[in-house]
């Protein structure tokens, strides 16, 4: 395996402005042995989130434990793999788990709110907006907006999936510069029987996730897979990711006050994608498919042009003018776009010479290679 591509970087650049997302997962909020939420661990992450707010910063809280905490009042040992059954425990423990965080930031003279999101809220551009708007302003007086998905009502179509992608979602719409993502391991590990950790990423590429492996407990759901498409989300959006163990007493000031180098820094893209691109790219609703040639691959991917209908050979499924597309060459996606023209209307010039564009540049996200 070719080494993974990292620098010498120790510490985080100074930060402006002080805005960042902490997410912190079940895995430790909820107890090794039993779905319990662990007060102790929901207690210390409070009051360093307090120390940040003193000092200057405005803190995301992506939390999970809504699960494990109905898991627990119902008495269920192993997270249900029906969705009727997790929508019964997350109705149950978001209640739980929000009384927690309320008090114990009470306790330390600062206030909490309640954000519940599906995938649709964010795929809406009206709705997104009016998230990002909410979230934007409990900021602005001084509020912890913590985060959760909205089990309770989602269902596999409008899910996130899990917390992680969610709090790289959430950093970007509210224009974070940290995203700190709190686990039970100490970084990205190169080598798992010795664990050693990857200091730092410049880029996510294939050697990068051949690192990792999927993870399912008894709690929680993903692993370091999610982490890194948290991180490859996030650095796309300007943001700098740090993946490291939320067991440290004092990690988030280490990190941010502190300044110290704990856990797996991924660097930013040196090129920044413009949000409407990220929402085209991660959030909106896909409506249909529009399969390619190598020729229009090649003119969209390394010329950069829009792609014409002309290099467009087959239409898979219905959609609007406005609406989301893939694009598709030979089985790979290449990347996503807004649609130029109907389906019915694209379809009457596929193949076709006349310069009609089927996805317009400006409007158009390619996939990084």
């Amino acid at each position: 395996m070719t080494a993974p591509n990292f620098s010498n970087h120790l510490y985080l650049p100074d930060i402006q402005p002080k805005r960042c997302v902490v997410k912190v997962g079940s895995s430790l909020l909820a107890k090794p042995t039993a779905p319990y939420l662990n007060a102790h661990r929901m207690s210390n992450i409070v009051r360093q989130i307090s120390i940040l707010l003193d000092n200057g910063w405005q803190v995301i809280l992506v939390s999970s434990g809504a699960v494990a905490g109905g898991m627990s009042a119902l008495g269920i040992d192993y997270r249900p793999e029906k969705m009727t059954d997790l929508q019964a425990c997350a109705a149950v423990g978001q209640v739980i788990l929000m009384k927690r965080y309320a008090r114990l930031f009470l306790y330390k003279g600062k206030v909490c709110a309640q954000v519940l999101l599906t995938a649709e809220d964010l795929r809406t551009r009206s709705r997104y907006c009016n998230a990002k708007s909410t979230i934007m302003k409990l900021l602005e007086h001084g509020v912890v907006p913590v985060v959760n998905e909205n089990d309770t009502v989602s269902t596999e179509e409008i899910a996130f999936g899990d917390n992680d992608r969610l709090s790289a979602l959430v950093a970007g719409t509210c224009e974070a510069k940290v995203l700190i993502i709190l686990s039970d391991v100490d970084g990205l590990y190169s080598d798992l029987r010795h664990r050693t950790v990857v200091p730092i990423v410049e880029r996510i590429d294939q050697n990068i996730k051949g690192m990792v492996r999927k993870k399912q407990g008894k709690t929680t759901v993903g692993g370091m897979a999610t982490k890194l498409q948290a991180a490859e989300i996030a650095s796309r959006w300007g943001i700098y990711t740090i993946v490291t163990s939320g067991h440290r007493k004092d990690v988030l000031v280490d990190l941010l006050i502190r300044r110290r180098h704990i856990g797996t820094l991924f660097l930013p893209a040196k090129k920044r994608t413009e949000s409407k691109k990220m929402w085209i790219a991660y959030m909106a609703q896909i409506k249909g498919d529009l399969i390619i040639d190598k020729g229009a691959k090649e003119a969209v991917v390394s010329g950069g042009k829009s792609l014409l209908c002309a290099g467009v050979k087959q239409i898979v499924g219905r959609f609007n003018k406005g609406d989301v597309v893939r694009i598709v060459c030979e089985g790979e996606e290449v990347g996503r776009g807004i649609a130029g023209m109907d389906s019915e209307e694209m379809n009457q010039f596929l193949g076709k010479r006349a310069h009609k564009e089927a996805v317009h540049r400006d409007r158009l996200v390619i996939w990084m290679s």
